[in-house]
């Protein structure tokens, strides 16, 4: 997004771009919506291909890039948006690891209220009260394993897929053991 003002800081133009190259020491647009405005109504008009002269005058080393965040992407324009960062060659880890998180995370759940399940049958004393701690325990347990391995993928200690899994798979090792204990 670049917005134009005038000499005494009113709005002039503002242009949405999707795509911008470096081309022959100028910068070629693409996908650009620009916005401007005209008495009381703002006026906007799409190009598919705009020249960037006299609206970026900065070489690349001076731009600032921005990013989608995937959290506001649906799951079909999050797989699209992640193809897009790989075709560019630009880093897509954060998207994947959100994609992935939101693979994962539905079966996290139904791990979760087993393991709740199992502990509030197990102890058989106010199992309502008990259910209740053991969900925020274990929730708390859920957030900290997340943070814990994605911190750890953003080091490079783990790849991206295995962080998204591994609290999953923990998960599932808690729910082995806390059913053991309950079978004994």
């Amino acid at each position: 997004m670049i917005i134009l003002k005038d000499q005494d800081d009113n709005f002039k133009k503002r242009y949405d771009i999707s795509k911008a190259e470096w081309v022959d020491s100028k910068w070629m647009l693409y996908g650009v919506r620009e916005f401007y405005k005209v008495e009381l109504d703002v006026i906007e008009k799409f190009y598919e291909v705009l020249d960037g002269e006299n609206i970026v005058n900065l070489e690349p080393g001076y731009i600032k890039i921005i990013m989608l965040s995937s959290k506001t992407l649906n799951f079909s324009k999050l797989v699209t948006w992640i193809g897009d960062l790989i075709k560019e060659n630009l880093n897509y880890s954060d998207a994947l690891f959100d994609l992935l998180n939101r693979i994962f995370f539905s079966f996290r759940l139904i791990l979760l209220s087993f393991t709740v399940s199992f502990v509030s049958l197990f102890l058989k004393k106010n199992i309502f009260i008990w259910s209740l701690l053991n969900s925020i325990a274990f929730a708390v347990v859920y957030v900290i394993s997340i943070m814990v391995f994605n911190f750890l993928a953003d080091l490079g200690y783990l790849s991206i897929f295995i962080a998204s899994a591994l609290p999953t798979i923990l998960f599932i090792i808690i729910n082995f053991v806390v059913y053991n204990l309950i079978c004994k």
